[in-house]
């Protein structure tokens, strides 16, 4: 070939690669994703099959995504909308072949974090084409509608952070979390929670792989400057009081808890084993007790009660040197509350089979009842006793083991309830969905529908002259005393997981549930309530 030919053919592949580089830097200018939301409408979609579940369909191969399924001969053709701002990266009407199409979209959200989210089983008409290529999108934008897929029609959704214009195989033989996939339901929950107002900073508590037992993961610790010490498996991390991680640091083995000792934290192993652990991360002395601990503790005056394997409950000293008390014949349990000080308690526990046993001091059965419900258990604020609250109303237990009706005509409660009596003879009950104020004469003052399903265990607490709600299913919502809603958010979360909470005088609220730790700047989470 002629040079000047090559030169001309040099050129022109030049001016293309230019207009292709200048067509995609301008089509990838989509804008910050400042708001998510699921694709479908979720008061009429059902989750059909979850994230990384193994399908008998398909050889025990993993689920990399979601299925949301709408109701026989009632999902095909609906309406599947963008989840988000961003930038299609793949549509193609045969992307599955005969299982349909497939749209991918890039998400670029304002802490940086870039995610792709895929659409399959869908296709195209003409009042909804596909999007093309690099397209911008708006979030809530109708990007095709339900296919007829096999075995019958349904969205299949996925998040990821890997593979931004490939379609995903849909089932894989390796853990997805391990391959770029993420929880859909998990990412959308918790990116909602952090673009909303008041939002400041969040550390994870695992690798967020599917197989987490959140079960197993322990409160932090604040130390004196706010900063907070958490773990993540074996290692252990501290961050600033804004979030950022000063210094992690493997363990030899994973810890159970960690709690505080005038000034210096102290780590908790299952066979018994205690070790100091000093702010920088060096490690300190160690000394083992003959005890087999189950899980972190609940703090009673100035011990810690610990649940062990062999089916005891053990009362450790503050410095968790010394044995000094424990209970034996303990039923595996669900829930379970200390009321009263370290001279004068009782437990209250829930087992697995629903039935509320009281002990004492001493160890003594006080009592035991079978309720029809699993209920919420609460302290008096003269820790006389403590509160119960099922589908039965609201009882009072003593220090004997004695009940008796705290209150006539209380709203059934239930698994998912909670109370809260405070010293001035105010009474606050949320019976799973509506929250209640009463009075001094039992007297109802006013009620608010919370409008949201709350899930799992709920407690209710008073912080700063505000009413606290927190539930194992992510939910952290904040109510005036006098009744109206300040803020309500719901985060990932999981049944069994942690429930824990601290309002610094930094003015940060920081929340534990799951599988992460999340701070608000307290004031503007209030919003107008604070005012």
């Amino acid at each position: 070939m002629k040079p000047h030919r090559i030169l001309i053919l040099f050129a022109l592949s030049i001016m293309l690669l230019w207009f292709s580089l200048e067509s995609y830097a301008q089509s990838s200018d989509c804008g910050v994703a400042d708001t998510i939301n699921y694709p479908i409408d979720t008061n009429f979609f059902t989750l059909s099959q979850d994230f990384a579940i193994a399908s008998p369909r398909h050889q025990g191969r993993y689920h990399t995504g979601e299925d949301w399924y709408g109701g026989r001969n009632q999902t095909y053709g609906q309406p599947v909308r963008a989840s988000a701002r961003g930038r299609v990266t793949y549509a193609y009407t045969l992307g599955w072949g005969r299982d349909g199409g497939v749209v991918i979209i890039e998400h670029e959200f304002p802490d940086g974090t870039l995610a792709y989210t895929q659409y399959g089983h869908i296709t195209e008409t003409d009042t909804y084409p596909f999007p093309s290529r690099f397209e911008c999108v708006e979030p809530g934008q109708v990007i095709g509608i339900i296919a007829d897929a096999r075995p019958a029609p349904h969205l299949h959704f996925e998040v990821r952070v890997a593979n931004p214009d490939v379609p995903g195989p849909g089932y894989t033989w390796e853990n997805p979390y391990d391959i770029g996939f993420r929880d859909p339901s998990k990412f959308v929950a918790n990116m909602q929670t952090r673009l909303q107002r008041g939002y400041a900073w969040h550390v994870v508590t695992s690798d967020g792989n599917p197989t987490t037992d959140y079960s197993q993961i322990s409160p932090p610790l604040i130390l004196n400057d706010n900063s907070i010490m958490f773990f993540e498996g074996d290692v252990i991390k501290r961050a600033t009081q804004d979030g950022r991680v000063l210094w992690r640091k493997t363990l030899e083995r994973t810890p159970i808890s960690i709690v505080g000792y005038q000034g210096f934290p102290i780590v908790s192993y299952a066979d018994g084993t205690m070790q100091t652990i000093n702010s920088e991360g060096d490690i300190g002395e160690a000394w083992n007790l003959d005890v087999s601990l189950a899980r972190y503790p609940l703090s009673i005056g100035d011990w810690w009660l610990f649940p062990t394997t062999d089916g005891k409950i053990v009362g450790l000293s503050a410095d968790l040197r010394e044995i000094v008390w424990e209970m034996d014949n303990i039923p595996s349990f669900t829930r379970w509350h200390v009321s009263g000080d370290s001279d004068d308690f009782v437990i209250g526990l829930i087992t697995q089979d629903d039935e509320i046993l009281t002990f004492s001091q001493t160890g003594e059965i006080l009592d035991r009842a079978l309720l029809r419900d699993s209920g919420s258990l609460s302290s008096l604020p003269n820790a006389d006793g403590m509160l119960v609250y099922s589908r039965g109303g609201l009882w009072q237990i003593d220090q004997e083991g004695n009940w008796s009706l705290y209150m006539e005509d209380a709203p059934n409660g239930g698994h998912n309830s909670g109370a809260l009596a405070l010293g001035d003879s105010r009474l606050f009950l949320f019976d799973g969905r509506s929250m209640r104020a009463y009075g001094a004469d039992s007297a109802e003052i006013w009620s608010v529908d919370l409008g949201v399903n709350v899930s799992g265990r709920v407690e209710l607490s008073w912080i700063d002259d505000y009413i606290l709600l927190t539930s194992e299913g992510g939910n952290i919502i904040t109510v005036r005393p006098e009744g109206g809603i300040c803020n309500r958010i719901q985060v990932f979360g999981q049944n069994g997981g942690i429930l824990w909470h601290n309002l610094g005088n930094d003015n940060t609220l920081r929340v534990a549930i799951a599988d992460q730790i999340i701070g608000f700047n307290w004031t503007e989470f209030l919003g107008g309530c604070a005012s």
